[in-house]
């Protein structure tokens, strides 16, 4: 298996620092996608956190930018959607403009995929508890979703 990127480079960047899922995006990826990942320190997991980690998204992306990858992906859909749906757009957004570099995010890729599917109406269950679960009600009802349930588990 060739190891070289002449399909392209994706700039990854990871909420946490656990293994599993960078090996398994990796799988998933044709042969000729490069991948650099980068990573943030989010360990509380509270709408909080995802807030602040905003910023620390902004300098990774910025980083990626500059090494001229295709495709940037911030993985990690809650800190995205605490800032809804419009929200994110308006950030992302903001970063094609600024990078010149298409941008597209988790929760963006969920929305795409139940669009493809051509779903109505979503049950959602997350691995959260709380409030939180209503922002996540939020993101998706704002993206044209009828939520008919959002649980933790």
């Amino acid at each position: 298996m060739s190891y070289t990127s002449w399909r392209g480079v994706v700039g990854l960047i990871k909420p946490t620092m656990r293994t599993g899922s960078l090996e398994e995006f990796i799988r998933l990826l044709p042969e000729g996608i490069g991948v650099i990942p980068l990573f943030l320190q989010i360990k509380r997991g509270d709408e909080d956190e995802f807030r602040e980690a905003l910023r620390a998204y902004e300098s990774r992306v910025d980083d990626l930018a500059a090494q001229k990858v295709d495709l940037i992906h911030p993985e990690g859909a809650p800190p995205f959607m605490v800032q809804g749906y419009k929200g994110e757009q308006e950030i992302v957004r903001q970063w094609e403009k600024k990078h010149q570099i298409p941008v597209v995010t988790a929760g963006m890729t969920q929305v795409e995929a139940l669009k493809a599917l051509k779903a109505k109406k979503v049950l959602g269950v997350t691995y959260f508890t709380g409030e939180i679960n209503n922002t996540f009600t939020r993101y998706f009802t704002e993206a044209g979703f009828e939520i008919v349930g959002m649980e933790g588990i």
